[in-house]
């Protein structure tokens, strides 16, 4: 009985040491949103394929973007930060992203994606649009899409 229950205490550590967590905060109306200003990140070291992807799946919401550095332009309603980090195991994987939706200021909508303790998950594995693409979809709602 002691070992059975040590076993599965064990299978569930490792389990869970193998996790890829998604936490969403999709908007909670479907808002009308035909331009986000992006803040261009210059932390974010694999920007070169990352922000393109970010333009293109708002894109294919019907929403237009301005990358911009520093202050927000003027006539910006929304803006929509992000960070991201890549790290090496047999390949480049995405191992975090975060994005913040806001409006005003105020935080409106966020998508978070952690393979940090994913070790042996190989779900981890894939193009960065595989994993952003679910994520952008419910933090906007699918009435964003056209």
């Amino acid at each position: 009985m002691y070992k059975k229950v040590l076993f599965s205490i064990l299978l569930l550590g490792l389990l869970n040491a193998c996790a890829i967590n998604k936490n969403v905060v999709a908007l909670e109306k479907p808002l009308q949103v035909k331009h986000i200003c992006v803040k261009n990140n210059p932390q974010v070291l694999m920007k070169e394929g990352f922000l393109p992807e970010l333009e293109s799946q708002l894109h294919s919401h019907g929403i237009e973007t301005l990358v911009f550095d520093g202050m927000i332009p003027q006539g910006c309603k929304y803006t929509l930060e992000y960070t991201a980090n890549w790290a090496w195991d047999m390949a480049m994987y995405l191992t975090y992203m975060h994005l913040d939706l806001r409006e005003a200021g105020n935080v409106i909508a966020s998508a978070e994606y952690d393979a940090r303790r994913g070790g042996g998950n190989m779900n981890k594995f894939g193009h960065t649009s595989e994993k952003m693409r679910p994520l952008l979809d419910e933090m906007l709602g699918k009435a964003q899409q056209q």
